[in-house]
């Protein structure tokens, strides 16, 4: 068998998150690429370690390849893992990293940069987390970008929007760390300013569980403008996002990688209002969309007021964000992993 692909793929319910998002995408693309008998799987879901354990030998054991996509527990024990049982089987193993935090787990553990030194490689989403793995001494550190297999609108599918009030919307999780809060109250105030709703603001995604008492305070606040929307399967978002504005990313997850959300927002033709994280300038550039200072309300506000001000700059990034989408096309990505894999 040609490769395993290891990660969290969660129950049977709908994947709402990043990390399991980007594991089955991953894995519906090599199956389509090379076919169901030459792709297998292990989900770290699974709460039982024992299984998991046997799983994962018995697939190093057949298969010619292993990708790793793990978070930050799955890095300090699934990781060392493999690597160990890799001492005896000697395949390939690479770890594909979910967002651009494995620097911090490594400048927190030291001692493990000697185990991912012995893996065949480390995909980065983004050259500034592969520089900062590099500077903590990781030697095989490439930039794999993320990827998701979506339908990009056509030119002729785009929808113009020129008046008030400009339809924007959330596209993530539920909670305050993705700016929920703010981009609420930015909105608020922004049509508090104006003395008139000149923009709406339509809240997409799974309410996080530890965040759901503080979500319903919030509530109160959304008025006429606001609505919670609920969750979009992942395969829906082009058609869902194509009626907006603009999507709005006022994470405050200063380690970001390249998330989802972007592509989502590029692939349905909409640019995005975006807060400055680590690797923000990655993916985002003036022609795509517009950023603000990095967990500043104030300036939060003040470029939702410019952009409302500037619609038919906007409108022209609708083009733009199409091109920069193919950037990040499945069947692109899924070459330059094939050669690793063939190679």
């Amino acid at each position: 068998m040609l490769v395993c692909v290891v990660g969290n793929f969660g129950d049977k319910s709908i994947l709402t998150d990043g990390q399991g998002i980007k594991t089955l995408e991953l894995y519906n693309s090599l199956v389509k690429t090379y076919g169901q008998k030459e792709v297998s799987k292990v989900n770290l879901h699974s709460k039982n370690r024992i299984v998991l354990a046997f799983q994962l030998l018995a697939n190093v054991i057949r298969c010619k390849n292993i990708i790793v996509l793990v978070s930050k527990n799955g890095r300090k024990t699934v990781i060392p893992l493999l690597v160990a049982y890799n001492r005896i089987f000697h395949k390939k193993i690479f770890h594909s990293l979910i967002g651009s935090t494995t620097h911090q787990t490594l400048e927190e553990n030291p001692k493990l940069i000697e185990c991912y030194n012995r893996l065949a490689g480390n995909w980065s989403e983004t050259n500034t987390e592969k520089r900062l793995l590099e500077e903590l001494g990781l030697t095989n550190v490439t930039v794999v970008k993320n990827f998701k297999n979506l339908r990009v609108l056509k030119t002729d599918e785009l929808i113009y929007i020129t008046n008030e009030p400009f339809p924007l919307c959330t596209f993530s999780r539920v909670e305050e760390l993705k700016g929920i809060p703010n981009i609420v109250r930015a909105v608020n105030k922004v049509n508090e300013l104006c003395g008139r709703t000149v923009c709406t603001l339509d809240i997409y995604g799974k309410v996080m569980e530890r965040y759901e008492d503080d979500f319903e305070k919030l509530m109160p606040e959304f008025g006429e403008n606001i609505q919670y929307k609920g969750i979009v399967d992942f395969d829906k978002s082009v058609e869902t996002l194509k009626n907006y504005y603009m999507v709005v990313f006022p994470t405050r997850y200063y380690t970001e990688g390249i998330p989802g959300t972007l592509l989502d927002s590029f692939a349905a033709g909409v640019p995005v209002l975006s807060a400055e994280w680590e690797s923000c300038y990655d993916i985002m550039n003036e022609h795509v969309g517009v950023t603000y200072t990095f967990n500043d309300d104030d300036a939060l506000v003040n470029t939702l007021l410019y952009v409302l001000r500037n619609s038919s700059e906007i409108n022209k990034m609708k083009k733009e964000c199409l091109l920069e989408v193919s950037k990040y096309s499945s069947e692109e990505i899924i070459k330059t992993i094939g050669t690793y894999l063939e190679g």
